[in-house]
């Protein structure tokens, strides 16, 4: 799940926002293709893997301006 870049935030913020949304999105492609290649255990725990990395940076970005 996308996070809602704010307008408001600084340059910097929506930056680091818009960077990391990207980077899940890849993430779930390279999921995709695991789970595709080596099946849906494989997927999950990629999935996991990255949300316990991204989305404790993406929540920190959200909050720091908003």
């Amino acid at each position: 799940m996308a996070t809602r870049i704010d307008a408001t935030q600084s340059e910097f913020t929506r930056g680091a926002l818009a960077a990391l949304n990207e980077a899940k999105t890849i993430a779930l492609a390279h999921a995709t293709l695991a789970g595709v290649l080596a099946g849906p255990d494989v997927a999950n725990t990629l999935l996991i893997s990255f949300n316990a990395l991204l989305d404790p940076l993406i929540e920190k970005h959200s909050q720091r301006e908003g």
